[in-house]
């Protein structure tokens, strides 16, 4: 985004090329990080029982980081 400005872009011009710069990376990675956790949600067994709430927490905090890094980064960056 920076190097956009300094290309003498607006900020939201520049924060809008930037984020689609690397929307597919970021929206590639939260969902390969993801995807990794599910297995664990479909364990049986007591060691199934125990590594439920982890993977449930572990997948919430995935996509919420996921979805800050799309929305209020650049938009802080910008600022």
């Amino acid at each position: 985004i920076m190097r956009h400005v300094e290309m003498g872009k607006s900020r939201m011009q520049a924060t809008l090329e930037g984020s689609k710069e690397i929307a597919f990376t970021i929206v590639s990675m939260t969902i390969s990080l993801a995807a990794v956790f599910i297995p664990v949600l479909f364990m049986g067994g007591v060691l199934g029982r125990l590594l439920h709430e982890f993977a449930v927490t572990i997948i919430a905090a995935i996509l919420v980081s996921g979805f800050v890094s799309l929305s209020l980064t650049p938009l802080l960056c910008s600022r």
